[in-house]
């Protein structure tokens, strides 16, 4: 294994949709990206997370992620809602957020740019591409392994 960049960040992958879910861990997998990743699973358990609030408030356990992917159509608040609450905070303004989404409606694009998404990859994604997207926002450390590990 060996490191890039700054230390290796942890991902937080707000998506309701179980299967997507593991087609992004696959992925991950298949990028060869070891970085740590937590799943919440709607709107409303994202941005109790990004706040450090109730079950999320160990941040030895929970910690501020360093990258964000938010699945558009979240349940509650939308990823857009949450960008948008991101944007506003001071202690996350400077998280990379990947609008992640079957969405390919103009609006939805310019919105999520218009908020201060980094990246809008559509669903479904592939590794070749997620890592790109990964290894290509500023700043961010990741775990690679070597081809062929």
């Amino acid at each position: 294994m060996t490191a890039q960049g700054p230390a290796p960040i942890k991902i937080l992958l707000a998506e309701d949709n179980g299967n997507d879910v593991e087609i992004f861990r696959i992925c991950m997998g298949q990028a060869r990206i070891l970085n740590t990743i937590n799943v919440v699973n709607d709107g409303d358990e994202a941005l109790r997370y990004l706040r450090g609030e109730g079950d999320f408030a160990d941040r030895d356990a929970y910690p501020l992620p360093g990258l964000i992917f938010l699945d558009i159509n979240l349940p509650g608040p939308t990823g857009l809602d949450i960008l948008r609450e991101i944007r506003d905070d001071a202690n996350l303004a400077d998280i990379p957020v990947v609008i992640l989404t079957i969405s390919q409606a103009e609006d939805d694009i310019l919105q999520s740019y218009q908020y201060g998404s980094n990246v809008y990859v559509h669903k479904p994604i592939d590794p070749v591409n997620l890592r790109e997207v990964i290894l290509g926002l500023p700043g961010i450390g990741v775990m690679l392994t070597a081809a062929g590990e």
